[in-house]
């Protein structure tokens, strides 16, 4: 039997590297969240188990687990029986347990909206580039891989995409025009005071469509739901 773990955790030296740990760990992963929650207790658990707990597919347990592996937030040790194949079996570390303590979330707003303060001192432009950046590295490898298909396709990969960080969008067709509706959002509140947030949706959209992406109806603004409209390329009056 062998014990590994890989990672370990960062001492953000500004706040755009903290900000970044706070979004990590905040509701915005909700998935690798609900695999830390899982892994609370026990001796640990294997891919397939925790597959079926948190209702993922195994391949896309075993990136998130890559992830949680490199923060060092999840360590592993290889068992064997019989002449099977050794499988991996993952537990939480210490700094993986502290992720998922019982006072770890309702402090996210609070400590996002504070370090966004703090960055608004220094480059107010850093703000919204941070999460434009943000989006570009969450969505690059989706986006490319549906380059040349149908609209409808690519708004199908860009809401799963942003479903898989927290948010619930759903997509219809509004003449030669689509609309995207926000029905749920991770950053909750903070875009109320902070609007830089929603630099982040705004640009995955753009980044997986061909075509114009403006929106027309924000929260911020007092709307019940933010709402995108996306007009394909050659299509814009």
């Amino acid at each position: 039997m062998r014990d590994q773990r890989r990672g370990g955790a960062l001492s953000p030296p500004d706040p755009l590297t903290a900000l970044a740990e706070v979004l990590y760990y905040g509701p915005m992963q909700t998935s690798r969240r609900q695999i830390l929650e899982s892994l609370r207790g026990g001796d640990g658990k294997g891919v397939e188990e925790l597959a079926d707990l948190v209702d993922l597919a195994p391949v896309t347990v075993r990136h998130h687990i890559g992830v949680l592996l490199d923060r060092g937030d999840v360590g592993y040790r290889t068992e064997t029986h019989g002449r099977g194949r050794p499988r991996h079996i993952y537990y939480l570390t210490d700094a993986g347990r502290d992720a998922v303590a019982p006072d770890s979330v309702p402090t996210f707003e609070l400590l996002t909206a504070r370090l966004l303060d703090a960055m608004r001192l220094g480059d107010r432009g850093a703000t919204q580039r941070f999460f434009t950046d943000m989006a570009r590295d969450l969505s690059s490898e989706r986006s490319d891989a549906v380059v040349g298909h149908p609209i409808e396709v690519r708004l199908d990969a860009v809401t799963a995409a942003l479903s898989d960080i927290g948010f619930d969008m759903r997509w219809e067709r509004d003449g030669d025009d689509y609309l995207i509706r926000e029905l749920a959002c991770p950053f909750g509140t903070l875009s109320h005071d902070h609007a830089e947030v929603c630099a982040m949706d705004h640009a995955m959209i753009g980044r997986f469509v061909d075509g114009e992406v403006r929106r027309e109806q924000w929260r911020v603004d007092g709307a019940q739901q933010c709402v995108y409209r996306v007009t394909p390329r050659g299509e814009s009056a």
